[in-house]
């Protein structure tokens, strides 16, 4: 399943499902509280790692769920470490290109009404990686200043499709277009095809625009039901369930083991050789903060 084909805000105005005649109240309510319930139970983080097929996180299931939040991330794959999408060239590389982020979030920061400073940087670790590249990439953003890191593994994905719908062989269609401006704009043209009906609707989506640090996910799906009831489900819920679902379900739910930016006070000191699976035990829940090092 492909997740955010187009960024919410941008669906906006587009947004706007039609077809259906007015159901009667009773079923109205509860086709759109149904839908409403099925994506608040499922993992809808706007944020979204790169995640491919190839790609190991390792698989935590004693995490607690949290609220990731905009933030540098450096991917340490199993032979190369990418930064930015681009893959970097030794930790000389990866700490200037880590220090211009942090000199540029710094500048960010001292503007009226900038957002704040955070010394927050994720590691999306491979699980065949070796320790020693954990510890070098985590070396170059503590040497950027980035002195919060916070270790990213994989959750038990429960995310289950609904059926399909007669939308969803237009957004699989969408899929096979390798250029992500024409997937964002197919699926909000496709979308616009769908609800010009709701009001309600319209307004909700509208209104997620000018959400700040709030959720829109959360936002979003809060404000369902309540748009569906007073436009008298006068949409095709099932396509609008559909594309619901494309835009907001993760199938590839992750969790995050955040450490104190505060000087640590223990160390990880484990040999070069070891997997980031076999090195990920380690880092246990209640692990507020450690260096890592390599073992000599």
């Amino acid at each position: 399943m492909a997740r955010q084909l187009v960024p919410l805000v941008s669906l906006g105005l587009a947004l706007a499902v039609g077809c259906d005649d007015d159901k009667p109240p009773a079923e109205c309510r509860r086709e759109a509280e149904a839908l409403q319930a099925l994506l608040r139970s499922v993992d809808t983080d706007p944020w979204l790692l790169s995640i491919d097929d190839g790609f190991q996180l390792v698989e935590r299931t004693d995490l607690p769920d949290t609220t990731t939040l905009r933030a540098p991330v450096i991917v340490v794959g199993e032979r190369e470490t990418v930064f930015e999408g681009r893959p970097v060239l030794g930790a000389d590389e990866l700490r200037e290109r880590l220090a211009e982020v942090q000199a540029g979030r710094a500048a960010l920061a001292r503007e009226p009404g900038g957002p704040p400073g955070t010394d927050l940087v994720y590691l999306q670790i491979d699980a065949r990686a070796r320790w020693a590249r954990v510890v070098e990439a985590w070396a170059a953003a503590r040497a950027a200043g980035l002195r919060a890191p916070a270790f990213v593994f994989r959750a038990p994905s429960t995310v289950t499709p609904p059926p399909r719908a007669p939308i969803d062989d237009r957004l699989d269609a969408l899929l096979n277009d390798e250029d992500p401006s024409n997937r964002a704009t197919g699926f909000a043209r496709l979308i616009e095809q769908e609800v010009e009906r709701c009001p309600a609707l319209v307004r909700s989506f509208g209104s997620v625009a000018t959400t700040g640090t709030e959720s829109k996910s959360k936002r979003l799906i809060d404000e369902l039901a309540p748009a569906l009831i007073e436009c008298k489900c006068r949409v095709s819920l099932p396509n609008l369930r559909s594309a619901l679902w494309r835009l907001l379900a993760n199938p590839h739910p992750t969790r995050v083991l955040a450490l104190d930016p505060a000087p640590p006070t223990s160390t990880i000191r484990l040999p070069a050789a070891m997997t980031w699976a076999e090195a990920a035990s380690r880092f246990t829940p209640g692990l507020t903060g450690a260096d890592l090092a390599v073992a000599e």
